[in-house]
């Protein structure tokens, strides 16, 4: 790497400008670690040559001249790498959290999870007028072959629900959304099945949909848009979200869960996003 490179041609140089020198033979830097390592041992090279008879003044004043270069160049390298990681943080952030502002829409999508944050933030867009109707999507979990029950908020919402539909109609009941205005679909039981069987359900109801809000986890966020677009495409989708399980796009990469989460979205999103293209 360059910064190896960079380390190897200075100590060579070092090196080369000490062999006048009778101190050299036990402060020679070639084994020394890299990093903050170097800055050490070239002091302490500098320090023992002060005190030496035959080092000449100018090889000394060029070796202080070179420790203050070797410094500089040592902050800067880490003040890169700092750049160049929020750099990839800031883009790993925008391509799995999207987020737009809520437009007029026909219809406001949930898919289907255990928690109520989603659906009380449509009920919410809903109040405001943002679209007539909601469709809760999901049945239960593949994975877990039953629902996995209220994960949030479970004082509020403490009934026994035998589906994720059932249980964001519930929430979207008890903030405000009158039934006749929620629709039905309580069978998907993954993310990719939310959103194909949101369009049987609109198709069947004879709903042109030409915008869809989406109300998802924000860590969610990107794949559910990429699913529902899949089978929307003639509709313009606007993600709404919420954050659920104390991951957010400001604090997901302080906790290994928050990066686990969020770096196997962008795993899931590459393998599903190559399937869908077969």
């Amino acid at each position: 790497m360059w910064w190896t490179r960079i380390r190897l041609c200075w100590i060579n140089t070092l090196e080369n400008s000490l062999l006048d020198g009778e101190c050299v033979t036990e402060n020679r830097a070639s084994s020394n670690p890299e990093g903050a390592g170097d800055l050490f041992l070239i002091w302490k090279v500098l320090h023992n040559f002060g005190k030496c008879d035959t080092m000449k003044p100018a090889t000394f004043d060029n070796l202080q001249k070179s420790f203050a270069l070797w410094q500089r160049i040592f902050h800067w390298r880490e003040e890169a790498q700092m750049t160049a990681f929020q750099d990839f943080q800031r883009q790993i952030t925008e391509f799995v959290f999207a987020e737009d502002t809520p437009q007029k829409s026909d219809i406001i999508f949930i898919p289907g999870n255990g928690y109520p944050q989603m659906a009380e933030h449509a009920a919410q867009l809903w109040r405001l007028g943002y679209a007539p109707y909601v469709l809760p999507s999901g049945r239960y979990s593949v994975t877990l072959g039953h629902f996995a029950g209220v994960l949030e908020k479970k004082e509020k919402y403490s009934k026994d629900y035998e589906t994720e539909w059932e249980f964001l109609c519930h929430v979207l009941m008890e903030n405000g959304v009158p039934k006749e205005a929620i629709l039905r679909e309580d069978q998907a039981t993954f993310t990719y099945e939310n959103a194909i069987c949101s369009r049987q359900v609109t198709d069947r109801s004879g709903l042109e949909i030409q915008r869809g809000i989406i109300c998802c986890k924000g860590h969610h966020a990107r794949r559910c848009l990429m699913y529902y677009q899949t089978q929307f495409p003639e509709a313009r989708l606007f993600v709404c979200p919420s954050a659920a399980e104390g991951i957010n796009r400001e604090n997901w990469y302080q906790t290994e869960a928050g990066i686990d989460e969020v770096m196997g979205e962008v795993s899931r999103i590459t393998k599903q996003f190559n399937l869908m293209m077969k």
